[in-house]
Protein backbone atom coordinates (compact mmCIF):
# COMPACT_ATOMS: atom_id res chain seq x y z
CA UNK A 1 0.00 0.00 0.00
CA UNK A 2 2.55 2.44 0.47
CA UNK A 3 5.27 1.48 -1.98
CA UNK A 4 8.68 -0.45 -1.62
CA UNK A 5 10.21 3.41 -0.76
CA UNK A 6 7.07 4.59 1.62
CA UNK A 7 6.32 7.01 -1.01
CA UNK A 8 2.48 5.88 -1.05
CA UNK A 9 3.35 4.71 -5.00
CA UNK A 10 1.88 1.39 -4.02
CA UNK A 11 -0.77 -0.50 -6.08
CA UNK A 12 -3.64 0.44 -3.42
CA UNK A 13 -4.07 3.71 -1.38
CA UNK A 14 -1.51 4.14 1.28
CA UNK A 15 0.03 7.56 2.19
CA UNK A 16 3.44 8.79 2.11
CA UNK A 17 5.03 7.64 5.15
CA UNK A 18 8.69 8.70 3.91
CA UNK A 19 7.99 12.09 4.35
CA UNK A 20 10.87 14.30 6.59
CA UNK A 21 8.16 16.24 7.55
CA UNK A 22 6.35 13.20 8.90
CA UNK A 23 9.11 11.34 10.02
CA UNK A 24 9.94 14.42 12.47
CA UNK A 25 6.64 14.95 13.44
CA UNK A 26 5.88 11.56 15.03
CA UNK A 27 7.44 9.56 17.71
CA UNK A 28 8.55 5.55 17.63
CA UNK A 29 5.58 4.91 19.82
CA UNK A 30 3.02 7.11 17.11
CA UNK A 31 4.53 4.69 14.39
CA UNK A 32 3.97 1.34 16.43
CA UNK A 33 0.31 2.08 17.39
CA UNK A 34 -0.41 3.31 13.20
CA UNK A 35 0.93 -0.04 12.58
CA UNK A 36 -0.66 -2.65 15.77
CA UNK A 37 -3.93 -0.55 15.62
CA UNK A 38 -4.81 0.82 12.25
CA UNK A 39 -7.68 2.99 11.43
CA UNK A 40 -10.76 1.05 11.14
CA UNK A 41 -13.26 2.00 8.35
CA UNK A 42 -10.04 2.58 5.93
CA UNK A 43 -8.02 0.67 3.84
CA UNK A 44 -5.46 0.80 6.74
CA UNK A 45 -5.82 -2.54 8.52
CA UNK A 46 -4.77 -3.21 11.99
CA UNK A 47 -1.56 -5.72 12.17
CA UNK A 48 -1.61 -6.06 16.18
CA UNK A 49 -3.09 -9.34 15.41
CA UNK A 50 -0.94 -10.59 12.76
CA UNK A 51 2.33 -9.55 14.34
CA UNK A 52 4.35 -10.14 17.18
CA UNK A 53 5.59 -6.88 19.21
CA UNK A 54 9.41 -7.75 17.93
CA UNK A 55 7.71 -7.86 14.24
CA UNK A 56 5.66 -4.27 15.09
CA UNK A 57 9.19 -2.86 16.59
CA UNK A 58 11.11 -4.57 13.29
CA UNK A 59 8.58 -2.79 10.89
CA UNK A 60 8.88 0.74 13.32
CA UNK A 61 12.60 0.86 12.91
CA UNK A 62 12.80 -0.36 9.08
CA UNK A 63 9.91 3.00 8.67
CA UNK A 64 12.42 5.32 10.74
CA UNK A 65 15.36 3.82 8.53
CA UNK A 66 13.97 6.22 6.16
CA UNK A 67 14.60 9.45 7.94
CA UNK A 68 17.59 10.89 7.11
CA UNK A 69 17.09 14.43 8.41
CA UNK A 70 15.52 15.91 11.55
CA UNK A 71 12.98 18.63 11.08
CA UNK A 72 12.59 21.19 14.04
CA UNK A 73 8.72 23.06 13.46
CA UNK A 74 7.81 26.23 14.72
CA UNK A 75 4.84 25.78 16.40
CA UNK A 76 2.39 27.76 18.83
CA UNK A 77 3.10 26.52 22.37
CA UNK A 78 -0.79 26.56 22.65
CA UNK A 79 -3.05 25.03 19.96
CA UNK A 80 -6.78 26.33 20.38
CA UNK A 81 -9.04 28.10 18.10
CA UNK A 82 -12.90 28.01 17.06
CA UNK A 83 -14.07 25.43 15.60
CA UNK A 84 -17.57 27.09 14.06
CA UNK A 85 -14.43 28.72 12.07
CA UNK A 86 -12.23 26.16 11.35
CA UNK A 87 -15.11 24.14 10.03
CA UNK A 88 -15.60 27.26 7.46
CA UNK A 89 -11.86 27.03 6.77
CA UNK A 90 -11.45 23.54 6.35
CA UNK A 91 -14.31 23.33 4.09
CA UNK A 92 -12.41 26.03 1.76
CA UNK A 93 -9.29 24.29 1.87
CA UNK A 94 -9.07 21.07 2.84
CA UNK A 95 -12.41 19.17 2.31
CA UNK A 96 -11.73 18.39 -1.28
CA UNK A 97 -8.78 16.13 -0.21
CA UNK A 98 -10.12 15.06 3.17
CA UNK A 99 -13.67 14.66 2.61
CA UNK A 100 -16.44 16.22 4.17
CA UNK A 101 -16.18 16.40 8.12
CA UNK A 102 -12.87 14.59 7.48
CA UNK A 103 -14.17 11.23 6.26
CA UNK A 104 -11.02 11.18 4.08
CA UNK A 105 -10.70 10.39 0.29
CA UNK A 106 -9.46 6.99 -1.60
CA UNK A 107 -5.86 8.09 -3.08
CA UNK A 108 -6.67 11.94 -1.68
CA UNK A 109 -6.65 12.54 1.54
CA UNK A 110 -6.53 10.59 5.06
CA UNK A 111 -9.59 10.08 6.80
CA UNK A 112 -8.72 12.86 9.88
CA UNK A 113 -12.50 11.96 11.77
CA UNK A 114 -10.97 8.52 12.09
CA UNK A 115 -11.09 7.11 16.25
CA UNK A 116 -7.22 5.67 15.76
CA UNK A 117 -6.25 8.89 13.66
CA UNK A 118 -7.66 10.73 16.41
CA UNK A 119 -6.82 8.57 19.27
CA UNK A 120 -2.71 8.34 18.54
CA UNK A 121 -2.23 11.62 17.03
CA UNK A 122 -1.91 15.11 19.02
CA UNK A 123 -3.09 18.28 18.03
CA UNK A 124 0.81 19.11 17.63
CA UNK A 125 1.36 16.71 14.86
CA UNK A 126 -2.19 17.65 13.04
CA UNK A 127 -0.86 20.74 13.33
CA UNK A 128 2.33 20.56 11.62
CA UNK A 129 0.91 18.37 9.00
CA UNK A 130 -1.29 21.18 8.12
CA UNK A 131 1.18 24.03 8.37
CA UNK A 132 4.45 22.17 7.12
CA UNK A 133 2.96 19.15 4.76
CA UNK A 134 4.15 16.52 3.31
CA UNK A 135 7.02 16.99 1.21
CA UNK A 136 6.47 15.28 -2.57
CA UNK A 137 3.15 14.53 -1.86
CA UNK A 138 -0.15 16.59 -2.35
CA UNK A 139 -0.43 18.02 0.79
CA UNK A 140 1.70 21.15 0.28
CA UNK A 141 2.60 23.45 3.35
CA UNK A 142 -0.01 25.71 4.19
CA UNK A 143 1.16 28.16 7.00
CA UNK A 144 1.84 31.78 5.89
CA UNK A 145 5.39 32.64 4.59
CA UNK A 146 6.13 28.96 3.32
CA UNK A 147 5.88 27.68 -0.69
CA UNK A 148 2.67 26.29 -0.36
CA UNK A 149 -0.32 27.02 -2.68
CA UNK A 150 -2.47 28.17 0.71
CA UNK A 151 -1.15 30.92 3.03
CA UNK A 152 -2.87 30.17 6.69
CA UNK A 153 -2.10 32.05 9.37
CA UNK A 154 -1.35 30.38 12.87
CA UNK A 155 -4.51 31.07 13.59
CA UNK A 156 -6.39 29.56 10.76
CA UNK A 157 -4.32 27.02 11.07
CA UNK A 158 -5.64 26.48 15.16
CA UNK A 159 -9.08 26.80 13.85
CA UNK A 160 -8.55 23.75 11.89
CA UNK A 161 -7.05 21.25 14.25
CA UNK A 162 -9.77 22.78 16.82
CA UNK A 163 -12.35 21.78 14.27
CA UNK A 164 -10.73 18.30 13.35
CA UNK A 165 -10.26 17.55 17.15
CA UNK A 166 -14.13 18.82 17.69
CA UNK A 167 -15.22 15.78 15.13
CA UNK A 168 -14.13 13.31 18.01
CA UNK A 169 -16.68 10.82 18.72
Amino acid sequence: CHGETGKGEGSKTGTAINSQNFLSNVSDKDLYHYVKYGRDGTVMPAYGPRLSDKELNNLVAFIRDWQTKEIEFDVPKTISGDPERGKAQFNLYCLNCHGEAGIGKEKMGTALSNPQYLKYTTDKQIWIDAAYGREETRMGPSLKGLEGARQLKEKDINDIVTYIRSLEK
